[in-house]
């Protein structure tokens, strides 16, 4: 944590002084600080969820507020961070979106604080809002790919040591691109096994 806020810093102060923004490697490593500092603690809650063999309505209501908490501390890092000018855009669009899934996140909260059932809480509204979330969080991985990856982008960053194929590889670890599954109705069933 120490470290993603010193980088953050860091560019704070780099885009003062300098007058400009951040360079693409300095955004690069908050990124990457923050996916090793978020991906490992956001893993571990799933995987003490999926322990369970008979999860119960208590084990949701603890697995999505820990889950919130640790959104709403990447949602302050992530608006703390500066972007470049070159990615300013895509940084904007995944910050938008992340806060949108806070506020999935939160609903799926409240709805879990009246479920009786772990099929109720699947079946609410709440997790279709969660879901179509996550698919426009998938939708919006394979565009920032293409935009990376795209002639325009390869021109923007000839000046930059850090290449916009690396680049990709950090965005997609912290937007959680690798982490979507193919079929995102699959995380529903995740809840209700």
């Amino acid at each position: 944590m120490r470290r993603i806020a010193s980088c953050a810093l860091t560019l704070v102060f780099v885009a003062a002084c300098g007058g400009g923004s951040p360079s693409v490697n300095d955004y690069a490593e908050v990124l990457t600080a923050m996916t090793e500092e978020y991906a490992p603690q956001g893993e571990a809650l799933w995987l003490q969820y999926q322990e369970n063999p008979t999860p119960t309505m208590e084990d949701v209501r603890t697995l999505m507020d820990d889950s919130v908490a640790l959104r709403l501390r990447i949602d302050e890092d992530l608006g703390a961070v500066e972007a470049p000018e070159q990615i300013a855009e895509v940084h904007n669009r995944w910050a938008t979106w992340h806060t949108q899934l806070v506020a999935a996140e939160q609903a799926l909260v409240a709805h879990a604080a009246t479920a009786n059932s772990l099929a109720e809480y699947v079946q609410g509204v709440e997790m279709q809002g969660y879901l179509e979330t996550l698919k426009e969080g998938k939708a919006l991985c394979a565009e920032v790919e293409g935009t990376l990856n795209s002639t325009d982008a390869q021109e923007l960053f000839t000046d930059t040591a850090w290449m916009p194929s690396q680049l990709t590889e950090v965005v997609h670890a912290v937007i959680g691109c690798d982490a979507f599954p193919d079929d995102i109705d699959e995380i529903a069933r995740l809840f209700n096994p």
